[in-house]
C-alpha cells in the first residue's frame, strides 16, 4: 500500500506508465491534498485499488468506501452543513471522540460538495461527490451588474482540464485584478484554455468586456520547463479580451 499526497502519486503512476519505474502495490490512498478527477483517473488506469481520505489537524473526516465512494466519518463526527448552494456546503464539525483538544462547532475552511447518486455501499453517512478545496480557491471577479461575482474551482478546473494535456503541470491565479494563467504546454493550447475559460466567464455573468490580455514567457514548473503565461488585468480601458 502507497500513500501519499495526489501530486506524489501521480508521479508514480506516470514512472509505472513510462516503464521507469516497477510498482506493484494492492492499492493506493491520496490525501493531503485535493483528488482532481483527471488525476484519479489516471491512478485507476495503474493502480488495481485507489483511496482517498480526508484528514486535518481537527481529525479524520472522510474516507472512501468499497466503491471509492468518500463518506464522512460521521460515526465519531457531528457535521453541520452550511450550505452554499443546493450541494456544496463548508462544514461546522463536533468532535465526540476527543479528550484533549475538543473540537466543538468548529468551521473548516474547506468546500465539500455532497453526491446526490445512490450508494451501492449501502452506508448511511454522508457521501460526497469530491473536496472541493478551501474557500479562498475560488475567483471574484466583476460581474456586469457592477458587483462582485464568486467562480467556484471547479468550473475552472473542468475547462483547464479538458483544454490542456492530461499531464501539464498548470496554475490559474488571481492576484488583486489580474487573473494569470500558466501551464508547461504549447502557446497555441494555452490560448484555446483562455478562450474558454471566456466563455465560461461569460455564462456566468463575468464583465469580461473589462479584461485586457497579454503573453510572456515565463519559467514554470515542477522540472523548470519553459511555459507560457496569460494574464488578464481589469478594469482597462484597452479593447475587450476575446
Amino acid at each position: 500500500m502507497v500513500v501519499g499526497p495526489a501530486q506524489v502519486l501521480c508521479a508514480l503512476a506516470q514512472a509505472v506508465q513510462c516503464r521507469q519505474l516497477n510498482l506493484r502495490v494492492k492499492k493506493v490512498i491520496s490525501g493531503a491534498e485535493v483528488l482532481e478527477p483527471q488525476d484519479k483517473l489516471l491512478l485507476q488506469q495503474v493502480f488495481a485499488n485507489v483511496g482517498e481520505v480526508y484528514q486535518a489537524t481537527e481529525g479524520f473526516l472522510a474516507a472512501s468506501c468499497q466503491y471509492g465512494t468518500l463518506h464522512l466519518n460521521e460515526e465519531f463526527i457531528y457535521v453541520e452543513p452550511q450550505w452554499l448552494d443546493e450541494e456544496r456546503f463548508v462544514p461546522l464539525i463536533t468532535d465526540f471522540s476527543r479528550i484533549t483538544q475538543p473540537i466543538v462547532r468548529y468551521r473548516l475552511d474547506d468546500i465539500l460538495v455532497m453526491r446526490q447518486q445512490p450508494r451501492r455501499c449501502g452506508q448511511v453517512t454522508m457521501a460526497l461527490e469530491r473536496i472541493e478545496g478551501g474557500c479562498d480557491d475560488q475567483l471574484a471577479l466583476p460581474a456586469r451588474d457592477s458587483g462582485v461575482q464568486r467562480v467556484f474551482a471547479d468550473l475552472c478546473q473542468r475547462v483547464i482540464a479538458n483544454a490542456l494535456p492530461a499531464v501539464a503541470d498548470y496554475r490559474f491565479i488571481q492576484r488583486g485584478n489580474q487573473l494569470q494563467l500558466l501551464g508547461d504546454c504549447d502557446l497555441s493550447v494555452l490560448e484555446n484554455c483562455r478562450r474558454q475559460l471566456i466563455d465560461l466567464f461569460q455564462k456566468h455573468n463575468i464583465a469580461v468586456e473589462k479584461y485586457t490580455g497579454r503573453y510572456s514567457q515565463r519559467l514554470f514548473c515542477r522540472n523548470l520547463m519553459p511555459s507560457v503565461a496569460v494574464l488578464y488585468e481589469y478594469p482597462s480601458k484597452s479593447a475587450p479580451l476575446s
